[in-house]
């Protein structure tokens, strides 16, 4: 589940069960819109859930492709654009579908996770990696002996 569904699903768990006295103080404090709440309490459907049919990933796959790049990250080896795009159609191949993902899929795919968005494709800062000298690293283990 994304973590702005998460986010939606406790705000309105803490109103239904008057955590909070209104709908503007549950969306402030869980950083989320008004009106969707409102939706969900109107028993809308998120976006995510009312258009799953078209997508080609299910929501499981593309929960569990968020957390690879979180886990590849928080290594300091976030995965490449196409790094992603290829487990991502190795997923594709798992669900007996052949058609091939858009151009446009992998901005698509990490627009719609805000939390991985800033994380996919950034290498280390050049004068963060000149710094990591031999020399430079021998003294910091030096440090810890």
């Amino acid at each position: 589940m994304y973590a702005c569904e998460v986010a939606f699903n406790n705000a309105i768990c803490n109103l239904n069960s008057s955590v909070f006295t209104s709908q503007q103080k549950a969306a402030k404090a869980y950083g989320v819109v008004k009106s969707i709440i409102q939706e969900r309490l109107a028993s809308c459907q998120s976006h995510t859930i009312a258009h799953q049919h078209q997508q080609q990933l299910t929501l499981e796959q593309e929960d569990f492709l968020v957390q690879w790049i979180l886990e590849d990250d928080s290594c300091a080896q976030p995965p490449t654009h196409t790094c992603i795009q290829e487990m991502a159609t190795c997923f594709l191949h798992m669900n007996h579908n052949s058609v091939p993902l858009g151009n446009e899929w992998i901005s698509q795919f990490l627009s719609q996770q805000p939390c991985i968005a800033s994380d996919v494709g950034q290498t280390i800062k050049t004068p963060r990696a000149q710094a990591a000298s031999p020399d430079v690293i021998r003294t910091s283990l030096e440090l810890f002996v």
